[in-house]
């Protein structure tokens, strides 16, 4: 009766807001009441339980009461609900209205305070990477984790990429926040995740217009790994990033030549080769049998010719290739490729900002010292040369040169050998010093060559 009679005073007053208010509060009655549902029906929605909802609220340190700018006021819990709701899943506004009672107006504003509240009061745990589970001990666990599923990395702690989220196109400077990629306008975001789920460290917006290398170096946060994911013995913790990303002693990106089919199988099945199609005529090698039938017939006018006959296997075909002799103009200087690449290396170390970002480092020194006696490329003439023992041409090739390159950076006879080297040529830092920048100059060396 109370509400009818709100009606019809509505109707007679002709206030349009009281109307309207009437209307919403008979189509969106109140039914979230968390006393009246279950755990389970509370982690349904907001995948916490009430225990769960109650933690977080004491955490986060949500007030009693959020009174948003539009003088909606609403419950600390109740605006946390919104917050966990609409992040749990993707749901319009409209879509909640049923759900806490609310237009759609009141939502946004609950939605927008809540937020902005933990925003203000909690963005700073990802700005920098200097956090107590980010210890070095936590780290190796997490790189352990990566490890054991078949990771080839042993140090990799976390995964880093970016995204861009679109927005609308603005009616100025449009090419500012224009992606070429995505062919979206946009905004730019930096994140880098850890094994647990968590993201370590976030950095943006920016315009949408970034590269995702520009986005690495504006961030800084190589600079924040350098000083927290280095352990006293010089060892560092990287993360794995996409081809966009450059490779550095802290950020691995996948290989970036070509792929090939040479692949470990796993179990006591040969793995399956590559079978082709010969043409009988002119001996062009075709790699499908709808190939071989439009060759056949397009080129010689044998539309009859089956592709069974002329099968033919990737070894025979590699065999048949490389029968020829090499070409004379083919044969490298590996002594003067070296030492220009050597020299250049040198160059880029000395003028590295990281290696300067606190002064002159041990590595600048023996970078400098280096360039002086120009004695390093000795002991890695004659393993360059059985690295360089194969046609770089072949992508199976360079990935075996790149596995060769790796073994020997990580040689241990080859430290010994360079260490001794350093001594006799005056060298007066010390031996872990020495083999970092070792690390280092391999590291940096093969982009030189190649």
């Amino acid at each position: 009766m109370a509400l009818n009679s709100k009606t019809l005073a509505a109707i007679l007053d002709d206030d349009d807001l009281l109307l309207l208010d009437t209307v919403q509060s008979q189509k969106y009655p109140s039914i979230l009441q968390l006393e009246d549902i279950s755990d389970t029906q509370c982690k349904h929605l907001f995948r916490f339980d009430k225990g769960g909802l109650n933690d977080l609220r004491c955490m986060l340190e949500i007030p009693q009461v959020f009174r948003c700018n539009n003088r909606t006021v609403c419950s600390g819990m109740e605006g946390l609900c919104v917050v966990i709701r609409r992040l749990a899943y993707p749901n319009r506004l409209d879509d909640l209205s049923p759900l806490f009672g609310r237009t759609k107006f009141e939502l946004s504003n609950i939605f927008n305070t809540s937020l902005d509240y933990i925003y203000e009061n909690y963005s700073y745990l990802l700005d920098t990477l200097d956090r107590p589970w980010l210890s070095l001990d936590q780290l190796q666990v997490m790189a352990t984790a990566i490890k054991n599923k078949n990771s080839p990395l042993e140090n990799c702690w976390g995964f880093i990429d970016g995204t861009v989220r679109p927005i609308c196109r603005p009616a100025h400077n449009q090419r500012i926040v224009y992606n070429g990629h995505k062919r979206v306008h946009g905004l730019k975001f930096q994140s880098i995740m850890a094994p647990n789920g968590i993201i370590a460290h976030f950095y943006g917006p920016v315009e949408g217009r970034r590269h995702d290398a520009g986005l690495l170096r504006e961030s800084g946060v190589e600079i924040d790994m350098h000083r927290h994911m280095t352990t006293p013995n010089n060892e560092v913790y990287c993360v794995y990033g996409d081809p966009a990303y450059p490779l550095t002693p802290y950020i691995i990106p996948p290989f970036k030549g070509e792929y090939t089919d040479h692949e470990e199988k796993s179990g006591d099945q040969p793995p399956k080769e590559e079978q082709s199609y010969q043409c009988p005529d002119c001996k062009k090698i075709l790699k499908s049998i709808s190939g071989f039938r439009g060759h056949m017939t397009k080129q010689h006018k044998k539309s009859k010719t089956k592709a069974s006959d002329h099968r033919v296997t990737a070894t025979s075909c590699a065999t048949a290739g490389n029968s020829k002799s090499p070409s004379p103009s083919c044969s490298v200087d590996i002594e003067s490729i070296l030492h220009g690449a050597s020299l250049r290396t040198l160059t880029r170390l000395e003028e590295c900002p990281m290696h300067n970002l606190f002064g002159e480092s041990v590595i600048v020194r023996l970078a400098r010292f280096c360039s002086k006696a120009q004695f390093l490329e000795q002991p890695l003439v004659g393993h360059l040369k059985d690295i360089f023992s194969s046609n770089l041409c072949d992508p199976h090739s360079r990935e075996l040169f790149f596995t060769k390159f790796h073994s020997l950076r990580l040689s241990e006879c080859v430290q010994t050998e360079c260490v001794s080297l350093f001594i006799l040529n005056g060298c007066e830092e010390k031996r872990e010093d020495i083999i970092h920048f070792l690390q280092e100059f391999l590291l940096e060396l093969p982009s030189e060559i190649l």
